[in-house]
């Protein structure tokens, strides 16, 4: 069965379209659009999108347990009440002030995952982390010397953790511990300069989700698909193609039945013929259904 591509929010992004959390309570879809500022929420229902726009950068959105949403806003991990778009430091991360939090994710026990990476460029210095933060507010900081910290996502049976440093090209797999919180044993699950279907291309590996077979979905920047491998043996498994916008940033599992693949984009310093042709799309959020599989509830913040 053929998949469907739908462009359900046109031009969503006016920066770097991030960070799509299915919330499953209201139906709606969380993103945030990072370098602008703004967090979004978007019902398919009625196709509205609102918006909070916040001063600094957003680099991801999740709703919390305690109620509101929880951001990446600069380097602090800060709880947003909606409503009256206030916000309250959770916690700050790195001391380097040209970092900046970018993806996130929580795993089955609503621990937050974030990482950082440098706001310079070209951003190539290895100068980002990966923290956890648990709803107690106690602060790790589990994995050095990070360029872009990307994609996070997790095993059905919470044993093995992936994560993704984009510049490196590669998935990595850790052993997992979800009742301490702690990784261990990093190895490469898959290679995307060793795959070759991209042979050729400068291909990079965004934000990532998983769906309930074990197979990582891969964003992959500057070729506008996305990627699914197996991730026990680095297969891949299918490349999903989006309309006029090469620069894919991240997925998500929505939808009733969690079986709606969201994708969004960004804007890049494209050209304006680029615009108005091969990227006439880009900023956008797409909808990809008729994928034959499905996602899980993704966990929320218990703090």
């Amino acid at each position: 069965m053929p998949y469907k591509v739908e462009t359900v929010i046109k031009h969503a992004a006016q920066t770097v379209g991030e960070g799509p959390h299915w919330d499953v309570p209201t139906q709606r879809l969380l993103y945030v659009d990072i370098n602008k500022g703004d967090v979004h929420r978007w019902d398919p229902t009625t196709a509205k999108d609102e918006k909070v726009h916040l001063d600094g950068t957003v680099g991801f959105v999740i709703p919390r347990s305690s109620g509101g949403l929880v951001l990446g806003l600069n380097l602090s991990v800060v709880g947003l009440d909606w409503e009256s778009g206030t916000t309250v430091t959770l916690a700050t991360v790195d001391e380097r002030k040209d970092n900046r939090l970018n993806d996130a994710k929580c795993d089955a026990s609503g621990r937050l995952w974030a990482g950082t990476m440098n706001t310079g460029s070209p951003r190539v210095q290895r100068v980002g982390n990966l923290y956890s933060l648990g709803g107690d507010g106690q602060l790790q900081c589990h994995v050095e010397g990070v360029t872009v910290s990307n994609g996070l996502a997790w095993s059905a049976d919470n044993k093995t953790m992936f994560y993704i440093d984009t510049p490196t090209r590669q998935v990595w797999a850790y052993d997992f511990d979800l009742e301490k919180g702690t990784m261990a044993n990093q190895r490469v699950v898959v290679d995307f300069s060793q795959t070759p279907e991209f042979e050729g291309t400068l291909v990079r590996p965004d934000g990532m989700t998983i769906d309930t077979d074990d197979n990582l979905w891969v964003a992959c920047l500057n070729v506008g698909s996305v990627a699914q491998f197996d991730s026990r043996t680095g297969q891949m498994l299918r490349r999903v193609e989006l309309p006029n916008a090469s620069m894919i940033t991240s997925v998500c599992w929505g939808g009733p039945d969690l079986n709606q693949l969201y994708v969004t984009s960004l804007v890049a310093n494209f050209t304006e013929q680029q615009l108005n042709t091969t990227e006439s799309l880009a900023g956008s959020v797409f909808r990809v259904t008729g994928l034959g599989t499905k996602g899980k509830v993704a966990p929320v913040f218990q703090g």
